[in-house]
């Protein structure tokens, strides 16, 4: 599959949905910047906001929107939550990915 979404992720996902009465449905994607070149995006989206060219996933009830730009470099990406005493928030990982910046939040192919 091109991308995937962890359970954790879909469960993170739903629950924020839930609390502020809003679509499970997300856009995820990549823009171009931080000290390695690229970031990843993740943030809820309005479905009658979306294009045509959209790339639509669905995970067990959470939809996930990628722009045509984007996908190429989120083909074989797994998208997961992660908690820990210092952070929480979603990880994204690549074996494409060959290298990140120092706070791992940029990364570049």
């Amino acid at each position: 599959m091109p991308l995937l979404l962890t359970e954790k992720a879909i469960e993170k996902v739903k629950s924020y949905a839930i609390a502020n009465e809003i679509p499970a449905t997300i856009r995820a994607g990549v823009k171009g910047g931080g000290c390695s070149g690229f970031s990843h995006v993740l943030f809820f989206e309005n479905e009658k906001e979306t294009e045509e060219t959209d790339h639509i996933f669905e995970f067990n009830g959470v939809k996930v929107f990628v722009d045509m730009a984007s996908m190429q470099y989120l083909e074989d990406t797994t998208i997961d939550y992660t908690e820990s005493m210092m952070t929480s928030g979603f990880k994204f990982t690549s074996e494409h990915i060959k290298s990140t910046c120092g706070c791992g939040s940029s990364f570049s192919m």
